[in-house]
């Protein structure tokens, strides 16, 4: 169980996408649909931001209403293509009702159409894409920094809890949001208070340097947890009333 959370983590988790530009050729060929490209226009498959600005420190975006620049990478952290944000450049964004430059930040994903010159791409649109969902499998170690057997998180409070795997190497820290939804079926009002030490929890959400930013977390019952489940989840000591 534990060694595929290691597997994961080191293997599957950040994929870099190789910078794809799409011309008005490829239209013809099938490559991307008609209306995404048109003559004069390349896309850009989704890809990695490396720089906002010039800057590649990580968290690092674009601000909204602002022109700019990003760069795009491919493999091997090679720098491809420069993307220009102008004053008539449209954003979309999912998760933002109402996106601009600012969605635009170091590690994250995004498309963009718009006319190519001299290695820059003239940006007409960007489309930010929602980080691959990861699922990770572990024994919790700490909540909120303390490793002490039976601290648990508080109901409704956001917080982080770090995941264990074999051989007793932390692999990974998991943030609770407001927006996090627990599972529990020894809980009939399932929340971050049933997320204790050394109980065996499944997380999904989005990774991002190291950190998954819980969407959702199950909290494994003891008779599932296999070998990674001795002094499992356990419901007293909670602090329950």
């Amino acid at each position: 169980m534990l060694s595929r959370l290691k597997k994961l983590h080191l293997g599957r988790i950040v994929p870099v996408t190789v910078v794809v530009i799409l011309g008005a050729s490829a239209v013809a060929a099938g490559a991307t649909p008609a209306a995404r490209v048109s003559a004069g226009q390349h896309g850009v498959t989704p890809s990695l931001v490396a720089s906002v600005n010039g800057d590649s420190t990580a968290g690092t975006c674009g601000s909204s209403g602002a022109t700019g620049t990003f760069t795009l990478v491919g493999g091997k952290r090679r720098v491809i293509l420069t993307v220009d944000v102008t004053s008539t450049t449209t954003f979309t964004d999912s998760a933002d009702a109402t996106p601009s430059f600012l969605d635009v930040c170091v590690a994250s994903r995004v498309k963009a159409l718009g006319a190519l010159a001299s290695g820059t791409l003239t940006a007409t649109s960007v489309t930010v894409v929602p980080p691959r969902p990861v699922q990770a499998d572990g024994i919790v170690t700490s909540v909120n920094g303390v490793p002490t057997a039976g601290t648990c998180g508080v109901s409704g409070a956001t917080g982080t809890f770090t995941l264990v795997g074999g051989r007793h190497q932390v692999i990974l820290s998991v943030d609770v949001t407001s927006t996090t939804t627990f599972t529990d079926s020894a809980d009939a009002a399932p929340s971050f208070l049933d997320v204790c030490v050394a109980s065996r929890i499944k997380a999904l959400g989005a990774l991002a340097s190291g950190t998954l930013t819980a969407t959702s977390v199950t909290v494994v019952p003891p008779g599932n947890a296999g070998n990674g489940g001795k002094g499992g989840h356990r419901h007293h000591g909670h602090g329950r009333r």
